[in-house]
């Protein structure tokens, strides 16, 4: 055979031809080791310490925590990361934060990151997420704009569209078409909405007003924030009450008043309790201690701290677990992070995985010899 791709892997490693691939009892499933995080497609984790991962053809090499969410990106070994680039290289150095696609993360002290097209010059902490928009040295920033320039100052945060920022304090925007006013930290993400002057804000609501009070995340779509202390929200068609800190970006679930909550969860309804996280489609989260879950058909049962992202995967009550499969069952044992699809985790020490075949597969040798994915 000239190559092998994935569509014709099953029936070339159950050919009688193909005496040129690898028996398919040698694939190598994840080796046991420290903590690690992954939700790579298409990319070979090695072992070490802990990583957090959604890359897509991106490798990871070993070396302390990393988060990446990066496609087509490449992390190189240092300390921790967090990127979600496309497109875009992350070189080594203290804490980042990157989601960039097109844009290259120059070294230094911590950063975030998404913009689109954008360079970031090195310096002190920054956050960026900018289209078009040029972020220069100073202090923290925050940059989503698209065509949004920022002026060198103090702290600030934007990921604003078609809206400027005006120099002051720490400031926090990804409007479109929205103004956000000179004054005291604010942070906002909304399409269409406007933003006070008053304490700080976080909103990235699509069609919804904030009114002026406490701290406030959200990114709603159709979705109204009313007053009240931080709140975290990214939800499409939920409301969120009033009460102590939230973390929502559920579609069509809503949330009630409680302590702390995290959740993502599209058509899962989430009751009052502890600290939870849930991003899961068609998964109810039941009361008890701090969870986290973004599962698709899957149930959480009450116990000790979950992380869930599965679909069709089943969590067994037990330690903490961590778990986005699809496909790929858990089971009973210490601390697991999984949301690996078509791979399984054996039991051993804490695993963080959202990968697709995340085992050495061995495609057909061609006329410039052999490769793995």
């Amino acid at each position: 055979l000239p190559h092998c791709n994935l569509r014709l892997l099953l029936l070339v490693l159950s050919s009688d031809t193909a005496e040129n691939c690898l028996d398919p009892s040698s694939l190598e499933p994840l080796q046991v080791g420290t903590p690690w995080t992954v939700g790579c497609r298409g990319g070979t984790l090695t072992q070490g310490t802990p990583w957090t991962a959604g890359c897509r053809r991106g490798a990871l090499t070993q070396g302390t925590p990393w988060t990446a969410g990066c496609r087509g990106g490449a992390l190189t070994q240092g300390t921790p990361w967090t990127a979600g680039c496309r497109g875009g290289a992350l070189t080594q150095g203290t804490p980042w934060t990157a989601g960039c696609r097109g844009g290259a993360l120059t070294q230094g002290t911590p950063w975030t990151a998404g913009c689109r097209g954008g360079a970031l010059t090195q310096g002190t902490p920054w956050t960026a997420g900018c289209r078009g928009g040029a972020l220069t040295q100073g202090t923290p920033w925050t940059a989503g704009c698209r065509g949004g320039a920022l002026t060198q100052g103090t702290p600030w945060t934007a990921g604003c569209r078609g809206g400027a920022l005006t120099q002051g304090t720490p400031w926090t925007a990804g409007c479109r078409e929205g103004a956000v006013t000179q004054g005291t930290p604010w942070t906002a993400g909304c399409r269409g909405g406007a933003l006070t002057q008053g304490t700080p804000w976080t909103a990235g609501c699509r069609g919804g007003a904030l009114t002026q009070g406490t701290p406030w995340t959200a990114g709603c779509h159709g979705s109204a924030l009313t007053q009240g202390t931080p709140w975290t929200a990214g939800c499409r068609g939920g409301a969120l009450t009033q009460g102590t800190p939230w973390t929502a970006s559920c579609r069509g679930g809503a949330l009630t008043q409680g302590t702390p909550w995290t959740a993502g969860c599209r058509g899962g309804a989430l009751t009052q309790g502890t600290p939870w996280t849930a991003g899961c489609r068609g998964g109810a989260l039941i009361q008890g201690t701090p969870w986290a879950a973004g599962c698709g058909g899957g149930a959480l049962t009450q116990g000790t701290p979950w992380t869930a992202g599965c679909r069709g995967g089943a969590l067994t009550q037990g330690t903490l677990w961590t778990a986005g499969c699809r496909g790929g069952a858990l089971t009973q044992g210490t601390p697991w992070t999984a949301s690996c699809r078509g791979g399984a985790l054996t039991q051993g020490t804490p695993w963080a995985a959202g990968c697709r075949w995340q085992l050495r597969l061995p495609l057909c040798p061609s006329s410039s010899g052999c490769s793995t994915i």
